[in-house]
């Protein structure tokens, strides 16, 4: 197909080259192409019963919530899930990728009433066979929105300083020091975890509208 159409365009160019040099002139006058790079956009990981586009569940040990349906923070349905001691809530992303040129992992946590305790979950970031090494607590993250009618807690989570080790208030996520003592580039991370690292109890935890922000 590129053989027959160079060989026409050719033809076509030579007769337009002897009508004379007034094509000629008007070339010179055209503006260079320029480009706009695109924004870097949120990821949507699950929001209301549905995850985002290549994100699946990985959860493993857990029990889903059966007794009803829950409503999820703006419509839908949370993702619910009774977490025993080192059960986990875990979003896989099927591409991979997803990480780079984002600066926070964004959820919401339904805690209920306001003086309700919040179980003190972990999140953690993994590639397909290590993990970050730095993890973050709920207990140690401050709600950046408390939206007490619905009984919804809004994390926002710095990637950077919290895994990578980056300064507060750094900029895009570039990967983590892993625990096995290799280095995870952010195209490696591909999971977000949410677990369960107390033996005292068994956490029921619900979440939604979870992203990564850029």
């Amino acid at each position: 197909m590129s053989g027959g159409s160079g060989s026409s365009g050719s033809g076509g160019a030579s007769s337009g080259s002897s009508g004379g040099g007034g094509g000629s002139s008007g070339s010179s006058g055209a503006q260079p192409t320029t480009y706009a790079s695109s924004p870097v956009a949120d990821v949507r990981i699950y929001n209301g019963g549905a995850y985002g586009a290549n994100w699946i569940d990985s959860s493993y040990g857990v029990r889903p919530f059966t007794d009803y349906s829950p409503a999820g923070h703006a419509g839908g349905v949370a993702k619910c899930n009774v977490l025993p001691y080192g059960a986990t809530t875990s979003f896989f992303d099927k591409s991979a990728g997803d990480f780079t040129g984002r600066r926070a992992l964004e959820l919401f946590v339904y805690r209920g009433s306001p003086d309700a305790a919040m179980p003190d979950i972990t999140i953690a970031l993994a590639g397909p066979d290590t993990a970050c090494a730095a993890s973050v607590h709920f207990s140690s993250l401050l709600p950046s929105a408390d939206a007490t009618a619905s009984g919804w807690v809004k994390f926002w989570v710095p990637l950077d300083s919290v895994f990578g080790g980056g300064s507060a208030g750094g900029g895009a996520f570039q990967g983590c020091p892993a625990s096995d003592g290799s280095y995870l580039a952010s195209g490696s991370v591909v999971k977000v975890d949410l677990r369960n690292d107390n033996s005292a109890y068994d956490a029921l935890v619900c979440v939604d509208d979870v992203r990564l922000a850029a």
